[in-house]
C-alpha cells in the first residue's frame, strides 16, 4: 500500500516512492502507482494504493474507484453523491458463485478449499 507522508510517497516495502507527474514508481520493489480521481469526491488518489473497487452492480457487474473516505460513507449511508450500494444478497450470490469466502468482518477473504466447498454441499 502507498501512503503519503511529509517527505512524499512511501511504498510498503519501506522505500520512498519516485514521482514523475501522474505516475510513481518504487525504485527498490518496482511497484507502480498513478495519480486518478475518485469517482465520488474527485479528490486526487494513488492506484493502486489510495482507492478501492466499489461495486455498484453485480448484475450487470459494474465497478468504480474511490477513495477509502468516500468508499467508508457509501456504505455506512447507503449511498453518497449517487452512487448506491447494490443489495446486500446480490453480493453473497455473487462472490459464492465465483467460489470466495467471507471472514468474520464481511471481507472477501480466500477462494474456498476443496473440502469447504464439499462441506457446504452437505
Amino acid at each position: 500500500m502507498i501512503r503519503e507522508t511529509h517527505f512524499g510517497l512511501a511504498c510498503d516495502c519501506g522505500s520512498f516512492m519516485l514521482e514523475e507527474k501522474e505516475e510513481a514508481y518504487c525504485p527498490r520493489c518496482k511497484k507502480k502507482s498513478k495519480k486518478i480521481r475518485c469517482e465520488c469526491c474527485k479528490k486526487e488518489i494513488w492506484q493502486p494504493g489510495q482507492g478501492i473497487i466499489h461495486h455498484t452492480s453485480y448484475f450487470p457487474e459494474n465497478k468504480i474507484i474511490v477513495c477509502f473516505g468516500c468508499h467508508r460513507d457509501i456504505h455506512s449511508k447507503k449511498g453518497l453523491n449517487g452512487i448506491g450500494v447494490p443489495p446486500e444478497n446480490h453480493s453473497k450470490v455473487f462472490y459464492s458463485k465465483k467460489g470466495w469466502i467471507r471472514d468474520s468482518k464481511g471481507f472477501i477473504d480466500r477462494p474456498l478449499t476443496q473440502e469447504e466447498k464439499d462441506l457446504r454441499k452437505k
